[in-house]
């Protein structure tokens, strides 16, 4: 045997082969995070494609898929200032459906359109694992990536068409390239500013978390102000990207953060003081991970932490402001959530993966036996989170239901996660009622002129459903929402028989929804507005029965005078 064969037999033998993986593996982690997380976007893409179907969508879902069928309606018919205009004129957020164009091109199925959803938990896994290979390494790294693709709040929002995630995905792009910028320095900093832009663009209540990201930028760079001017011009450079919507939408956005967010309103989506709020927070993080892996990794990361981590973080002084980073980024987020009473849907979600990050990054400087056996649990715990969520395992209340099951059951029963073999014909039903109202709609007013008053807004039939209902059917109602709680004077603005849009008159359709459901806030005097409605000489031309009982009247002002 001659000396060049030796390294070859060794190679050829097992343990060679591990080896060559191993160091293949930690050459690669982001790529095996990316193919991890890949397998599980496919699970929830088969879900998403056998369970979703029309009709099951809750009111934000809704008007959500609205928005992206109507940007690609204008695209597809090549009618770019319309496509600007239906861009421009989404309020809550536009990254989201834009990026849903592209599928809705393909096929106008709200499934389809929801299917980017896991391609965004893609990337926030790969991102999350780009920061914590930042802070511990690539074995680290892994352990995070995986983690967080499998997370039970992960997996909920990746099967529905919220906006959480979405705003997860780029807040830890932003971060990553921040910690990848070699302190501002590089040229990925600039990366930082586009993230930021596209995050701002994803949810306005995004804007709480930019305070906290600039202050990880500065303790990244602090010490040398060239590294400083650059962190100032990524900054701008994503507040450029974002300021044409918010200034376009300035009036409804500001105006629903210093109403709903801080105002007097606020307190209609939560309550409490800070200690309510921070505990309600808390616990959010805890439905995140998961029991028992919460309480798990937050008693492993503080035992590591107080014991380890000080020796391992003076040893790597990059690291250690990389973790400064990276903590100062998610308390000042924590501290922008509860300074609002406002509870919100996954507000905190971009937070759990910073959270995620932390944790495993400390439990990865303890023993490795210790480390190895709580990933053994974890990955336990992970995959049974993955076979409830797609219902493979049965439901049982150790297990969260797909997010629309009890808030649905409330108006529905056949909703309830333990009759889940009902839920195609009650999503059936409730979407043909959406169509019938709206070929009512059209028959009252011929056209797609007509601007659509509707009160009685709840869970299952609301302004949403009915946009999405227009829009599958190739135009875009008009539909607004009263505040009912308003006073008469107020209220009269919305019973006119025509409104002036852009210089023309449109025709107004009133559409009431009378049922004994929980009614939405501000339109919760659906009762009174009828009573006046009547008064001022609407009357039905249409009744639609609602699946639970109730019916949604149809209504035009038979004499046209204002």
């Amino acid at each position: 045997m001659t000396a060049t064969d030796k390294p070859q037999q060794e190679q050829a033998s097992p343990h060679g082969r591990l080896a060559q993986a191993r160091a293949w593996w930690e050459q690669h982690p982001l790529l095996v995070v990316a193919v991890g997380a890949g397998l599980v976007a496919v699970g929830h893409l088969v879900w998403i494609w056998t369970h979703r179907v029309r009709g099951a969508y809750d009111p934000d879902e809704a008007g959500y898929v609205a928005a992206s069928l109507r940007m690609a309606r204008y695209l597809a018919a090549g009618d770019l200032k319309g496509f600007v205009i239906a861009v421009g004129g989404t309020g809550n957020g536009i990254v989201v459906p834009l990026l849903s164009v592209p599928l809705a091109l393909v096929d106008r199925d709200p499934r389809l359109v929801m299917s980017v959803q896991p391609v965004l938990l893609v990337v926030a896994a790969v991102a999350t694992a780009g920061i914590t290979r930042r802070l511990s390494g690539p074995r680290a790294a892994t352990a995070a990536g995986l983690l967080v693709a499998a997370l039970p709040m992960m997996s909920t929002a990746a099967l529905s068409y919220w906006y959480g995630l979405g705003a997860a995905a780029f807040l830890t792009l932003a971060v990553w390239s921040l910690l990848a910028s070699d302190r501002c320095a590089g040229r990925t900093v600039w990366w930082f500013g586009v993230a930021l832009g596209c995050m701002l663009l994803t949810r306005t209540m995004t804007l709480g978390f930019v305070p906290g990201l600039v202050l990880a930028g500065i303790v990244l760079a602090w010490g040398d102000g060239r590294r400083l001017l650059r962190l100032a011009g990524a900054t701008g450079l994503g507040l450029a990207l974002a300021a044409p919507w918010y200034v376009v939408n300035a009036e409804s956005t500001f105006g629903y953060l210093f109403s709903y967010g801080y105002g007097p309103r606020a307190a209609r989506f939560g309550s409490g003081g800070v200690p309510e709020r921070a505990g309600f927070r808390f616990d959010r993080l805890g439905e995140a991970f998961g029991s028992p892996v919460w309480p798990l990794l937050l008693v492993s990361a503080a035992g590591v932490g107080l014991l380890v981590a000080p020796r391992v973080l003076r040893q790597r002084p990059a690291s250690a402001r990389a973790a400064a980073a990276v903590a100062v980024c998610l308390l000042s987020g924590l501290a922008a959530l509860v300074s609002t009473s406002n509870n919100g849907v996954w507000f905190e979600l971009p937070m759990v993966l910073l959270v995620a990050a932390l944790l495993v990054a400390a439990v990865s400087a303890g023993p490795v036996w210790y480390s190895t056996l709580l990933a053994a649990v974890v990955t336990v715990v992970s995959t049974v989170s993955l076979l409830s969520a797609w219902w493979v395992l049965p439901y049982d209340e150790a297990r969260l239901p797909s997010h629309y099951e009890f808030g649905f059951a409330e108006y529905d029963r056949r909703f309830h996660p333990t009759r889940r073999g009902e839920h195609d014909a009650a999503a059936a039903e409730w979407s043909a009622t959406s169509q019938e109202v709206l070929e009512a709609v059209r028959s009252t007013r011929p056209g797609p002129d007509a601007l659509v008053t509707l009160s009685g807004n709840m869970e299952m039939f609301n302004a949403n459903t009915l946009r999405l209902a227009g829009e599958l059917d190739g135009w875009s109602p008009v539909v607004v929402v009263p505040d009912t709680a308003a006073g008469r004077d107020e209220l009269a603005t919305f019973l006119t028989p025509t409104v002036d849009q852009d210089g023309e008159q449109v025709n107004r359709v009133l559409v009431l929804a009378l049922h004994d459901k929980i009614l939405f806030t501000p339109d919760a005097e659906v009762r009174k507005f009828e009573r006046l409605a009547r008064a001022a000489g609407w009357q039905t031309e249409r009744t639609v029965d609602l699946p639970t009982g109730g019916t949604v009247e149809v209504l035009r002002r038979a004499d046209p005078r204002p």
